[in-house]
């Protein structure tokens, strides 16, 4: 595709009518840092000078979103812990303990998770 903004410092401020979508917070894991997403924000707000409407946006998680993905990390972290060495597996405890609850979920459970 052709960009639509050039490389040069003078292309890029010129870009015009553009909106930006500002993201501070998941909505699942570890809360932002206020002072964190401020930055964030602030530094967004350099392209208000350009008509470019910078926006907060959210995404929109359901609290059984947060559960499902919880349990895939926690499928996956035991499938990639289950290919290491034993000596490796051992090592890692947090993520056997983490990984725990996966090894009762049923094939059917997981699919159904994403439908």
């Amino acid at each position: 595709l052709t960009p639509t903004v050039g490389t040069t410092r003078k292309d890029r401020t010129t870009a015009r009518g553009g909106r930006l979508g500002v993201l501070t917070e998941l909505g699942l894991g570890p809360r932002v840092d206020r002072e964190v997403a401020a930055l964030v924000e602030n530094a967004a707000r350099v392209f208000e000078p350009l008509s470019a409407g910078v926006t907060p946006v959210t995404i929109p998680f359901e609290p059984h979103d947060i559960t499902c993905a919880d349990r895939f990390y926690q499928v996956r972290a035991l499938a990639e812990i289950t290919v290491l060495s034993e000596n490796a597996q051992r090592a890692a405890e947090v993520i056997w303990s983490r990984s725990e609850p996966a090894q009762t979920y049923t094939a059917t459970k997981h699919y159904q998770d994403y439908l």
